[in-house]
């Protein structure tokens, strides 16, 4: 735990060095409920009824499957956890897979189902996994990729809007 928290001061301490980044707080995303991956300009989905289905930036409308709630699981070290609305069911990081992809597989908050926000200068969110310390990337290379927790630094394809439906 010590560990950790001297990896996330490091880290909030490099980001605020080189942008203007801020940490979110429960007003800033009490009112969100989608995803949309600007890299893609694509939103977030996640398959109705299939666990251990990987969350992938491919819809280009709203609809249920496009649904999520963030809940708050500690606002004084920024950890969030990802609720689907349409699996009733956790975002996991599987760091048993290649490339730790996002899926919709846990029934409670465990460690792989912790997640940090950060809220960039440019209006952008990027998301990390607390459990690898991975930024979440929508990967361009394959149409229909999962989302992925395995990026070390944030660039495009670790950029999202948080928005309300």
């Amino acid at each position: 735990m010590i560990r950790r928290s001297i990896a996330l001061t490091i880290a909030m301490i490099c980001l605020a060095l080189t942008t203007a980044v801020t940490p979110a707080s429960a007003n800033s995303l009490a009112a969100a409920d989608i995803l949309y991956s600007r890299a893609s300009d694509k939103y977030v989905t996640a398959a109705f009824n299939l666990a251990d289905d990987p969350l992938q930036a491919r819809s280009d409308r709203v609809g249920t499957w496009e649904q999520f709630r963030f809940v708050s699981l500690n606002s004084a070290t920024n950890e969030w956890a990802i609720y689907s609305m349409v699996n009733g069911m956790y975002v996991s990081v599987n760091l048993t897979k290649s490339n730790a992809p996002l899926e919709v597989r846990a029934n409670k908050v465990g460690p792989w189902e912790k997640f940090s926000f950060w809220h960039d200068s440019d209006g952008s969110w990027f998301i990390q996994s607390i459990a690898n310390d991975r930024y979440v990337s929508a990967n361009l290379t394959k149409s229909n990729a999962p989302l992925e927790a395995r990026a070390t630094l944030v660039g495009a394809w670790e950029k999202f809007d948080l928005l309300e439906y």
